[in-house]
């Protein structure tokens, strides 16, 4: 006979068996032999995994959240090295020192040469003429002796300084400068003791070279070979020119028979464009504005030389391709984080869906950089007030709020003094504030311009409080040869660029102009500085907000972790439970099989 038992266990929709099973006696012809075999088995490590892929489900959606932020903060992060790029090539666009790159020449290099920056003035001539030059003092040590010429000394790392100088009754000192101004170094002082390496604690040469480059003086100590092997001397030089920097020594043994003068420290004199100056350096920036001689040689026989300043190569082509591969740079980092599939890319291709293809609006500051960068640039310094014809017409000007701004400094109408100021009134206003500001009457209207001598950046120029149509001038970007694409990208014409070069783009962008401007503190530069403040920019922001999100989710994920590793041991303490109580009750029916059949044999007579 045989019999089969089967027992199921349902939790969580993960079916469970565990199968019994017993074997029929045997019979042979004179004996009936009897045996069960019973087998239980559970699965528990596959039965908890598999109730366990049920009980992960929340956590693997938790970490997918987590991994989905962390890339966004990526992206955003991507965006933000993007607009900062292209801030800086605004920036460099922008400023009038990027198109202001005069070049210096000499007519004779061997008495002046100079370099010029933005501030020079192109087409001037500068006249040099050099009396002497500026020199460092340079000198060398020698051993002491009472003959004509002082010997060299034979050993510098053993032997004591010939001078027998020390901390105490024969101090070295060394002075730089001269008069009142000058200053002593002496090894008498406790903060500058030396040190003797020699016998007996005896100072080297050596060691007063050490000693004298440790000083912070502006002094060079060098231990020069001179003869041969067994010759040396120590050479001291001051390391700047000038008599200011004059260098002399003292001590125990130092006369004028131990100390060779190579060269006497001294100043530059130079007669530039008939002035007399006077300089410890012969490299001279303060007497021509923008302009750095650097003196060469002296003049011999009246012979001058002429420093020429002359408009540098034409730097409008690389300042414009910068500027629109930073640009193009921040639309295809938009476009691509953007795209969504169910729409086609330029080539027609389909769209993979960008990160931000379902929150479009955390990148809106996009359309912002988009419109202000397609105003083009406009001339800030300059503007005009139109409507006026004659000094004599009657402002609409608010003279109680109203004001000009020039950069960050506001000058307000109400110090015209007149309540109904004429044309007249506010042009002669203006031109007595004394900023570099100057106001004209024109058949266009009142212009007002920036003439100040800070050519590398000339203030902006604001008004509130007028009614009148103010109007700038403002380059568009096609005439700079940029040609705005489909896509939001920019792609240069070298056609229009070429064209625009001839009719004096220079000039133009000279005066700093300013993208997407329509006031002092409105323009596309102040945005984009807005769009990356670290505090309080949107960018910053979103990032931070991802990241606290990030944070709590992180949290939420490592609390339910704890929880889910509870779950899993609890269902391996059960399952183990059930595996044992199973094996139990497969042994009580084992033995009760057996005894059945010992009780069946018993009646059969067996």
């Amino acid at each position: 006979m045989s019999t089969t038992s089967a027992s199921s266990t349902a939790n969580s929709g993960v079916n469970t068996s565990s199968v019994i099973t017993s074997s029929a006696p045997t019979t042979s012809s004179s004996s009936t032999a009897a045996s069960a075999t019973t087998t239980s088995s559970i699965d528990v490590a596959s039965i908890v995994s598999q109730l366990m892929t049920v009980e992960n489900q929340p956590l693997n959606t938790l970490n997918s959240k987590i991994s989905a932020t962390q890339t966004l903060i990526s992206d955003l992060g991507t965006m933000t090295s993007k607009v900062d790029a292209l801030q800086q090539a605004v920036n460099a666009f922008e400023s009038a020192s990027t198109y202001s790159n005069p070049t210096a020449s000499t007519s004779n290099s061997s008495i002046a040469a100079a370099t010029a920056t933005s501030n020079s003035l192109v087409g001037s001539t500068t006249t040099v003429s050099v009396q002497q030059l500026a020199q460092a003092s340079n000198m060398l040590l020698h051993a002491s002796s009472n003959s004509g010429t002082p010997p060299t000394y034979t050993d510098f790392t053993s032997a004591a300084a010939p001078t027998n100088i020390n901390n105490g009754a024969n101090p070295f000192n060394l002075t730089v400068g001269t008069g009142s101004s000058a200053t002593t170094y002496s090894t008498a002082d406790a903060s500058r003791l030396i040190t003797g390496t020699g016998a007996n604690g005896a100072v080297t040469l050596n060691d007063l070279a050490t000693w004298i480059n440790n000083l912070g003086a502006g002094v060079q100590a060098n231990i020069v070979q001179t003869s041969g092997s067994n010759a040396y001397v120590l050479q001291i030089t001051s390391i700047s020119t000038g008599s200011a920097n004059a260098v002399s020594i003292a001590g125990n043994g130092i006369s004028a028979n131990t100390v060779e003068s190579i060269q006497s420290a001294q100043d530059a004199q130079a007669t530039i464009n008939g002035i007399s100056v006077v300089r410890s350096s012969n490299a001279i920036s303060d007497v021509i504005p923008g302009l750095t001689i650097n003196l060469t040689g002296q003049s011999t026989g009246g012979n001058t030389a002429s420093i020429t300043v002359a408009q540098g190569a034409d730097t409008t082509n690389a300042a414009i391709n910068t500027l629109i591969t930073a640009y193009n740079g921040v639309i295809s980092t938009y476009n691509t984080m953007t795209a969504n599939a169910n729409s086609t890319n330029s080539s027609g291709a389909a769209n993979t869906n960008g990160d931000f293809a379902n929150n479009p609006t955390m990148l809106s500051f996009m359309n912002d950089i988009k419109q202000m960068f397609a105003q083009g640039a406009t001339d800030p310094t300059s503007l005009t007030i139109s409507g006026v014809s004659a000094a004599s017409d009657a402002l609409s000007i608010d003279t109680t709020n109203g004001y000009i701004q020039v950069g960050s400094i506001q000058y307000a109408f109400s110090t015209i003094g007149k309540t109904n100021p004429t044309a007249g009134d506010f042009i002669n206003w203006i031109n007595s504030l004394g900023v570099g500001i100057t106001a004209n009457l024109s058949t266009n209207g009142i212009v007002l311009k920036n003439n100040s001598s800070n050519s590398n950046s000339p203030a902006s120029i604001d008004l509130s409080g007028v009614t009148n149509n103010l109007k700038r001038n403002t380059t568009s970007l096609a005439s700079m040869g940029m040609d705005l694409q489909l896509d939001g990208t920019i792609q240069f014409n070298t056609t229009e660029y070429e064209s625009a070069v001839a009719s004096g783009l220079a000039a133009k962008l000279s005066p700093g102009l300013k993208l997407g401007f329509t006031g002092v503190n409105s323009n596309l530069d102040a945005y984009l500085k807005t769009v990356l403040q670290t505090t309080t920019g949107i960018l910053p922001g979103d990032i931070a907000v991802e990241q606290q999100s990030t944070t709590q989710m992180q949290k939420e994920a490592s609390s339910l972790q704890e929880h889910l590793a509870q779950v899993q041991q609890n269902y391996i303490n059960q399952y183990s439970a059930l595996n044992a109580l199973l094996y139990q009750l497969n042994s009580t029916s084992t033995a009760l099989a057996n005894s059945l059949l010992a009780v069946t044999n018993i009646n059969a007579g067996k």
